[in-house]
Protein backbone atom coordinates (compact mmCIF):
# COMPACT_ATOMS: atom_id res chain seq x y z
CA UNK A 1 0.00 0.00 0.00
CA UNK A 2 2.98 2.83 0.66
CA UNK A 3 3.92 2.15 -2.74
CA UNK A 4 1.16 2.14 -4.66
CA UNK A 5 0.59 5.68 -2.06
CA UNK A 6 3.75 7.40 -3.41
CA UNK A 7 4.18 6.12 -7.09
CA UNK A 8 4.16 10.34 -8.38
CA UNK A 9 7.01 11.13 -5.85
CA UNK A 10 9.09 7.90 -6.03
CA UNK A 11 8.09 8.96 -9.89
CA UNK A 12 9.37 12.06 -9.82
CA UNK A 13 12.65 11.65 -7.17
CA UNK A 14 14.64 9.23 -9.83
CA UNK A 15 13.80 11.55 -12.85
CA UNK A 16 15.39 14.09 -10.67
CA UNK A 17 18.38 11.30 -9.78
CA UNK A 18 18.92 10.30 -13.55
CA UNK A 19 21.74 12.20 -15.32
CA UNK A 20 19.74 14.71 -17.35
CA UNK A 21 21.53 13.65 -20.70
CA UNK A 22 19.84 9.97 -19.62
CA UNK A 23 16.66 10.85 -18.94
CA UNK A 24 14.07 9.23 -20.27
CA UNK A 25 9.88 10.82 -20.21
CA UNK A 26 8.61 11.52 -16.94
CA UNK A 27 5.67 9.12 -18.29
CA UNK A 28 8.30 5.84 -18.42
CA UNK A 29 8.96 6.62 -14.85
CA UNK A 30 5.57 6.62 -13.53
CA UNK A 31 4.69 3.68 -15.40
CA UNK A 32 7.94 1.75 -14.20
CA UNK A 33 6.36 2.94 -10.75
CA UNK A 34 3.08 1.38 -11.58
CA UNK A 35 4.22 -1.51 -12.52
CA UNK A 36 6.01 -2.34 -9.45
CA UNK A 37 2.91 -1.10 -7.17
CA UNK A 38 0.42 -3.10 -8.62
CA UNK A 39 2.77 -6.06 -8.59
CA UNK A 40 3.26 -5.78 -4.77
CA UNK A 41 -0.43 -5.25 -4.47
CA UNK A 42 -1.33 -9.12 -7.14
CA UNK A 43 1.25 -10.53 -5.01
CA UNK A 44 -0.19 -9.35 -1.69
CA UNK A 45 -4.09 -9.66 -2.56
CA UNK A 46 -2.67 -13.70 -3.65
CA UNK A 47 -1.35 -14.02 -0.79
CA UNK A 48 -4.72 -13.61 1.31
CA UNK A 49 -6.76 -15.77 -1.18
CA UNK A 50 -4.31 -18.33 -0.74
CA UNK A 51 -4.23 -18.27 3.06
CA UNK A 52 -7.90 -17.80 2.22
CA UNK A 53 -8.22 -20.78 0.78
CA UNK A 54 -6.07 -22.65 3.00
CA UNK A 55 -8.18 -22.34 5.81
CA UNK A 56 -11.26 -22.85 4.21
CA UNK A 57 -14.37 -19.58 4.16
CA UNK A 58 -15.63 -20.24 7.29
CA UNK A 59 -12.84 -20.26 9.14
CA UNK A 60 -11.90 -17.02 7.18
CA UNK A 61 -14.81 -15.36 7.91
CA UNK A 62 -14.42 -16.69 12.10
CA UNK A 63 -10.75 -15.01 12.07
CA UNK A 64 -12.04 -11.91 11.02
CA UNK A 65 -15.09 -11.53 13.74
CA UNK A 66 -12.08 -11.05 16.13
CA UNK A 67 -10.91 -8.03 17.74
CA UNK A 68 -8.77 -6.42 15.43
CA UNK A 69 -10.06 -7.80 11.76
CA UNK A 70 -11.27 -4.86 10.86
CA UNK A 71 -8.43 -3.48 10.39
CA UNK A 72 -7.46 -6.45 8.50
CA UNK A 73 -10.90 -6.44 5.94
CA UNK A 74 -10.22 -2.31 5.51
CA UNK A 75 -5.85 -3.01 4.65
CA UNK A 76 -7.55 -5.80 1.97
CA UNK A 77 -10.58 -3.25 0.83
CA UNK A 78 -7.54 -0.62 0.01
CA UNK A 79 -5.55 -2.82 -1.69
CA UNK A 80 -8.06 -3.95 -3.97
CA UNK A 81 -8.74 -0.54 -4.74
CA UNK A 82 -5.12 0.88 -4.81
CA UNK A 83 -4.74 -2.47 -7.34
CA UNK A 84 -7.78 -1.17 -9.45
CA UNK A 85 -6.69 2.61 -9.50
CA UNK A 86 -3.52 1.47 -10.58
CA UNK A 87 -4.74 -0.63 -13.27
CA UNK A 88 -6.69 2.35 -14.43
CA UNK A 89 -3.96 4.46 -14.62
CA UNK A 90 -1.73 2.06 -16.66
CA UNK A 91 -4.14 2.20 -19.55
Amino acid sequence: MEMASSVEESATQLLLETDPSARQPRTEYLLRYQGMAHSQLEHALSEVNRVKGSVGEDAWRESLKKEGSKTLEVLIAESNLARDRLQAAMR
